[in-house]
């Protein structure tokens, strides 16, 4: 069965989170904030899907799980593709930039992750390029109705 990537980026970031217990302390603030979404981030920054200790228990995996080593080989496969793919264009599809957004934030996601794995500096190169595209945008919601010309 053919997954889509972006069903596929999901499965794979939520099977690495499964490998990550969370401390005592995020246990402790996601049940006294059930209802404060915000109380559940860690304090510290940079807020990352992965932290550099997980990254071991994670390439262990990968290297002895065969389902998750297919997961990822299949995602390596996903960004070798977007490596050659443009950056985010400030396209308006009717009045909106969805398209553009999702699309920036799945090979953000991807490339990025990724590169946090195996060190694979195209990958975070082109994750950084992404980036500067879409932060040149003028807008991210246009006003309905009053669709911009691209700057």
């Amino acid at each position: 069965m053919r997954i889509s990537p972006t069903r596929f980026s999901c499965i794979l970031y939520s099977a690495f989170g499964l490998l990550v217990t969370p401390s005592p302390t995020a246990r402790a603030a996601n049940s006294r904030a059930r209802n404060d979404i915000l109380a559940t981030l860690r304090p510290s920054h940079p807020r990352l899907y992965l932290l550099d200790s997980d990254l071991p228990q994670v390439k262990k995996a990968i290297a002895l799980d065969p389902v998750i080593k297919e997961w990822y080989d299949e995602l390596e496969g996903v960004a070798e593709k977007m490596l050659t793919e443009p950056p985010a264009e400030y396209k308006l599809t009717g009045p909106r930039l969805l398209s553009q957004s999702r699309a920036a934030l799945r090979r953000i996601s991807t490339l990025a992750g990724l590169y946090r794995l195996d060190g694979d500096r195209r990958k975070a190169e082109r994750a950084r390029r992404e980036l500067l595209a879409i932060s040149a945008f003028p807008d991210w919601h246009p006003p309905l109705g009053l669709p911009r010309e691209p700057p």
